[in-house]
């Protein structure tokens, strides 16, 4: 028999069990649009302002949806509404605050890609798991859960943070800032044919793994095999 502690350990670590979403709330759109996406809370970790010194690099069309956390409002004025000054830059990036969760779908649907360079290990984002359902490929840093997540090259693309933090051998080259333009650049220069499939890819790839449905069955399963353990 197992003592408490032991059986502690492996109720926990016995399954890993993603997130799941409600997949016919994020419809798949397969031909997307034209503009670059990002969303989430108008923090320095969340890297909107890469975004925006992105978009300017690359002249690519960036959106930006989110919300002003207590404390941040000067961040948000001086280093995202501040950085958009000239019709040019207007014309290349907009701020969006305050959108709700399901008035993103459209969004999503109608984006290029979506873009969200974290400088943190985030858990497990459902912004990612939105926007693959409704086929919209992702470029983001091989931080967190990311890799775990974001099939590299099929559904969007990793890049590693830096040159000094490399986390795989993913098939963008480029690290950091340099990584996520070539990156995005990657997905502009597709041909039709091709950026169709990957949003086809990202679609099966949110139902097959991240739907509701699939989380509830792998519960399911788990507490199955919890229930034959001998304790």
């Amino acid at each position: 028999t197992l003592d408490n502690q032991t059986k502690s350990i492996v109720v926990n670590y016995l399954e890993k069990i993603p997130n799941g979403i409600d997949i016919n709330e994020f419809g798949f759109n397969s031909k997307g649009g034209k503009n670059i996406m990002w969303a989430g809370r108008f923090i320095p970790e969340k890297g909107p302002d890469m975004v925006i010194k992105l978009a300017k690099i690359t002249r690519r069309k960036a959106q930006l949806f989110g919300i002003i956390k207590d404390g941040f409002g000067e961040w948000f004025k001086q280093n995202l509404k501040n950085q958009i000054k000239t019709k040019a830059d207007r014309s290349l990036i907009s701020l969006h605050l305050n959108y709700e969760r399901l008035r993103l779908v459209k969004y999503f649907q109608t984006s290029k890609l979506f873009l969200l360079p974290t400088f943190f290990e985030e858990a497990f984002p459902l912004v990612f798991l939105e926007s693959l359902a409704c086929g919209t490929p992702i470029v983001v840093f091989a931080r967190g859960s990311a890799p775990e997540i974001i099939p590299d090259g099929k559904t969007g693309f990793l890049v590693n943070p830096s040159e000094d933090d490399v986390r795989g051998n993913w098939i963008v080259k480029k690290t950091g800032l340099s990584g996520l333009c070539e990156a995005v650049e990657k997905i502009y220069s597709m041909p039709d044919e091709k950026y169709k499939l990957m949003r086809e890819a990202c679609r099966e790839h949110a139902a097959q793994n991240f739907s509701v449905e699939t989380m509830t069955k792998k519960y399911l399963d788990t507490y199955k095999k919890i229930s034959r353990l001998s304790f």
